[in-house]
């Protein structure tokens, strides 16, 4: 298996990013001409704006890196990278990740198993009942929408279709716990061969959103406030007036530090139940973890999820974190 192939594979697997500015990202490198000249300097020079998000900044520097191994060319890791400071540490992160999977081939193949791209409805588009208004996320074998349930007062919800997705609603269904995302309901939409999990819309906010916001600008945040204010910015959109909670209530008071500390004894105490139903996540990382305006942390994702008493479990993840 060659560089490319490889490069293109493991970038396949790793969930994606739907925030406004890595698709403003894609949609700005789709319009480029194919072939190794692509350079991300020159496309950030177009949109400066772009610059303050590090997931778009990574994203349009791993397509000229892409590129040019696609071309055959030898590109040294550690010159490129050097090139982005901001985010020199997220790409050699990538490229350790590459290399690793380089030389492991035949765990890359099976990691970068995925479903056609037509396969996938789109914004717009109405599934089993529930109308899709905005595609927030999902990797390699699943998407995730912001959606409408008309039968039901045109409620909020989120919808995951996914690929052997029975399971993971089976798990879902069996953990109710205050820091696990509800499941509504799961239908199957045959005619795409996907299973349909809707649950119930908390937050559209993830860890790893409201970190790359925070840090942005580089400084660190000292207070709670500044956290609970990103998370409520970030859900703004979905957030009628009235909803969510005031950043500077309870839920959000005190230093940065002692809000970190509640979040994380949050997630532990999620954590723990599911271990004490005989279950293991298997994909924890920043972006399966919701974080909500009234200050709560929540676990979602439970797609690679396997029992305990399993013996086998079904391979996959982002890679940094597995």
């Amino acid at each position: 298996m060659t560089t490319a192939t490889v490069t293109a594979d493991v970038r396949s697997c790793v969930g994606t990013d739907a925030s406004e500015d890595i698709q403003w990202a894609r949609e700005l490198i789709d319009r480029q001409p194919p072939g190794p000249a692509f350079r991300a300097e020159e496309l950030l020079a177009k949109a400066p704006e772009l610059r303050e998000s590090a997931a778009a900044v990574v994203e349009i520097c791993f397509e000229e890196y892409s590129r040019r191994v696609a071309a055959g060319e030898v590109v040294d890791a550690a010159e490129f990278s050097a090139r982005f400071p901001h985010v020199h540490e997220e790409l050699e992160e990538q490229f350790r990740v590459i290399d690793y999977f380089r030389r492991n081939s035949t765990l890359a193949a099976m990691l970068a198993a995925q479903l056609p791209e037509d396969v996938w409805p789109r914004a717009g588009d109405s599934v089993e009942g529930y109308e899709l208004l905005e595609e927030l996320g999902g990797g390699a074998l699943s998407r995730v929408f912001l959606a409408r349930e008309p039968e039901l007062g045109d409620r909020l919800v989120v919808v995951k279709l996914c690929d052997r997705g029975r399971a993971e609603a089976c798990t879902l269904g069996q953990l109710d716990h205050p820091r696990i995302v509800p499941i509504h309901a799961v239908r199957e939409d045959r005619r795409r061969g996907l299973t349909l999990i809707a649950m119930r819309f908390v937050s559209r906010s993830t860890l790893h959103d409201v970190a790359e916001r925070l840090f942005a600008d580089g400084r660190r945040p000292t207070s709670a406030a500044e956290l609970g204010e990103t998370v409520r910015r970030l859900n703004s959109p979905s957030i009628a007036p009235g909803e969510g909670a005031d950043p500077a209530s309870e839920a959000w008071s005190g230093s940065y530090e002692q809000a970190i500390a509640r979040l994380g004894l949050q997630l532990t105490e999620g954590l723990s139940f599911v271990h004490s139903r005989g279950v293991l996540h298997c994909d924890i990382k920043p972006s399966n973890v919701l974080l909500t305006p009234a200050g709560d942390a929540l676990l979602l994702d439970f797609n690679l999820a396997r029992r305990l008493d399993a013996s086998t479990g079904r391979l996959g993840g982002t890679p940094p974190y597995m």
